[in-house]
């Protein structure tokens, strides 16, 4: 991988473009009907695709949909983030969660969160992300960390490396 990401395209794209990479390379192992999110349809969320070559390689989802677990209520998840495999350790993904970061800290969000799967460690912590908790399965993904990050109030075209790293 070279320092600079791939040449890709991003957009807003609908929940029906994204859940063929959903299913097809993120969740194969489960039901079709499990890709699909029960937010979705919400009109604030924001479902992002990258595009190489006209060709959809990477999508992620970005829910409003607090942590149960939290006193943040405008809160945003992140789902169904997914690269195509040979599209991968190029900065796609990383270039689609940092604009899909930006677009929801516009709408005065405070947090995004999502369960990452533990091998996802490093990337979401360059991104600002920090793991909380203790690892947990999931069925038929595997071991995943809760990945939190905090949105400063009126910052919402900040760094997107600024939020400290905790250790698991």
């Amino acid at each position: 991988m070279s320092g600079r990401p791939a040449e890709a395209r991003i957009r807003r794209i609908t929940a029906e473009d994204a859940f063929p990479l959903r299913f097809g390379v993120l969740r194969r192992a489960l039901p079709p009907a499990e890709s699909r999110y029960p937010r979705d349809d919400d009109p604030r969320t924001v479902h992002l695709g990258a595009f190489i070559d006209g060709r959809l390689v990477a999508v992620g989802s970005f829910l409003p949909e607090p942590p149960e677990d939290s006193r943040v209520e405008d809160a945003y998840r992140l789902r169904g983030m997914v690269t195509m495999p040979d599209y991968r350790g190029r900065g796609i993904g990383g270039v689609l969660l940092d604009r899909g970061v930006a677009e929801v800290a516009r709408t005065g969000a405070r947090m995004v969160w999502c369960n990452g799967r533990t091998g996802a460690l490093s990337f979401y912590r360059r991104h600002g992300f920090a793991p909380v908790g203790e690892v947990f399965e999931t069925p038929a993904t595997g071991p995943h960390y809760r990945f939190v990050r905090p949105l400063p109030p009126d910052r919402a075209d900040q760094s997107p490396y600024s939020a400290s790293s905790a250790s698991p």
